[in-house]
């Protein structure tokens, strides 16, 4: 794992020495373990964790943050005679180094065994599990597939407001985007894509940070394509929206009945959509096709 902070990278990994984060000499990333100013700290060794550090976090208000499986820390201070380590929590920490994305200046959001969280809200209250990000979608990540769960990566894109992390459903492989948007604190899920990794880049032009992402086959795949909204095939896109249990007066044994459904989509031209409604307990769908032209309304 390597981050850079205070003009030096930071790194930990070493088998032989798990809890060991080391440092370069400031501005020169060739000279390690003593030369120079370079030099090492051990994380609370002996603490029982046999995993070590598991993650670095972006440098995050002059600070730098290292996770263990069950405990997070800060490097506070500028140089080597007065860098300190000082625990921030114990039994909530960070599972996956790329998970941790830096959300402007503002937090750092990351991902642990139980959940997706806030570093500023876990420096505030600790582990409480109100803090926690993924609260509205624990049942969802409960079931992500633990094996995989430790090569999450996120990327944070500024023009959507958003984390994206690309997550492991079905255990072989990075195989779904989850999204968080910060200003409505919503998830959302993309499925059917298998983004083994995951970056952002700024456009030349456009100046628009994006999130490209590499797949299994070795595609490489660019998001926000305004204007494009199909595949590289002539095979239909699909979602599917299921809401829960509607009871407007809390009472599940009445009957209702829905008179409206309303879809607004922005479709480019000559692009057809087909809604297919069906109500829970009802095995035919209803289906209704629309056909968008370039003079056509909205």
């Amino acid at each position: 794992f390597i981050r850079r902070h205070q003009g030096r990278l930071w790194a930990a990994g070493n088998p032989a020495f798990p809890d060991r984060l080391y440092f370069t000499t400031p501005g020169n990333a060739e000279e390690w373990n003593g030369t120079g100013d370079s030099g090492a700290l051990d994380i609370d060794p002996g603490d029982g964790d046999s995993s070590g550090i598991t993650a670095i976090f972006p440098s995050f208000r002059g600070t730098l943050f290292v996770a263990k499986q069950n405990a997070i820390y800060k490097i506070t201070g500028s140089t080597p005679l007065d860098y300190k380590v000082e625990a921030i929590t114990y039994g909530l920490g960070c599972n996956s180094h790329n998970s941790a994305v830096a959300v402007d200046m503002d937090d750092i959001y990351f991902q642990s065994e139980r959940g997706f969280h806030s570093l500023v809200l876990t420096e505030k209250f600790g582990d409480f599990e109100g803090s926690f990000l993924s609260a509205d979608v624990q049942g969802d990540f409960n079931s992500l597939d633990d094996t995989e769960i430790k090569y999450t990566q996120g990327v944070w894109i500024p023009s959507l407001n958003s984390c994206l992390w690309a997550v492991s459903r079905n255990g072989t492989r990075l195989d779904t985007f989850w999204i968080y948007d910060v200003r409505f604190k919503a998830w959302h899920r993309w499925t059917g894509v298998n983004p083994i990794a995951l970056f952002r880049v700024e456009d030349s032009s456009t100046k628009i940070k994006r999130a490209y992402f590499g797949n299994n086959v070795g595609r490489l795949s660019k998001t926000q394509n305004t204007g494009v909204y199909h595949d590289y095939t002539s095979t239909a896109i699909s979602q599917i929206t299921k809401t829960p249990f509607i009871f407007p007066d809390n009472d599940p044994a009445t009957i209702k009945g829905f008179k409206k459904l309303g879809i607004w989509l922005k479709m480019p031209a000559d692009d057809t959509l087909t809604a297919s409604v069906r109500l829970a307990g009802v095995n035919t769908p209803q289906t209704l096709t629309f056909t968008s032209t370039a003079s056509g309304t909205p």
